[in-house]
């Protein structure tokens, strides 16, 4: 899963490790709690999922099943949309839509890149001993992007 431009609205990441014969997680969190403020920006954000849960909300022109590197999501200065903004490989799932909210997603990430912008508020950094998840997010209340 990628996305070009986004607004987050908390952002939980759990790890596990192992040290010295004991498991431990390294748990890192971005956001103000306000479930409501989209306070989270990022930039040409790709996932590597091998499950994730939740609502996709689509609008405008929803395309699926576009080949990665054909989606056009950001369009540059000159108004022409920037090609392959998220450096997809060849043959991969594309979706692009006009606008996509995910509510409430729970996933199990393999890999996450963020080679643009990713501004942390409230970031914390915490380790717990044993196997911690993040908590369930909350429910998001009005649309990315506006008041």
């Amino acid at each position: 899963m990628g996305f070009a431009n986004g607004l987050l609205n908390g952002l939980c990441l759990a790890q596990q490790q192992q040290f010295l014969g004991a498991t431990y997680t390294l748990m890192i969190t971005l956001g103000d709690g306000n479930p409501g403020t989209w306070e989270i920006t990022t930039q040409n954000t790709v996932l590597d999922l091998r499950t994730a849960t939740g609502v996709l909300d689509m609008d405008g022109l929803v395309d699926l099943n576009i080949n990665g590197p054909d989606v056009t999501t950001i369009t540059g200065a000159n108004g022409v949309p920037v090609p392959n903004p998220l450096l997809s490989p060849e043959n991969r799932f594309g979706i692009q839509a006009g606008y996509a909210k995910f509510d409430q997603v729970t996933a199990t990430v393999d890999d996450l890149q963020v080679p643009g912008l990713l501004t942390t508020p409230g970031l914390t950094i915490s380790v717990h001993p044993g196997t911690v998840s993040c908590p369930p997010p909350p429910a998001p209340t009005g649309t990315p992007g506006t008041p």
